[in-house]
């Protein structure tokens, strides 16, 4: 949690499988985490003890975030 440029965090289980996800201020600090030793030790665990059966990676950065659309309950139309 103290670590520079992070945000949030967000774990969401949904029936068998679980979600993890973080937000950071920049790509650059998602980079700077995977050299520091305790992301080392972490990744060292989920791949080598059966912690867990698969998973996936990525970084996403937004190019566009467009407003939310929402649908007006008295007349249908979308706002």
């Amino acid at each position: 949690l103290g670590t520079p440029g992070f945000i949030s965090f967000l774990g969401v289980i949904v029936g068998p499988r679980m979600y993890t996800v973080t937000a950071w201020e920049s790509p650059e600090d998602v980079e700077r985490l995977r050299r520091s030793e305790p992301h080392r030790e972490a990744t060292a665990r989920f791949y080598g003890d059966g912690l867990a059966a698969g998973g996936q990676t990525g970084v996403w950065a937004p190019l566009r975030l467009n407003g939310m659309w929402v649908r007006c309950p008295d007349c249908g139309t979308m706002a």
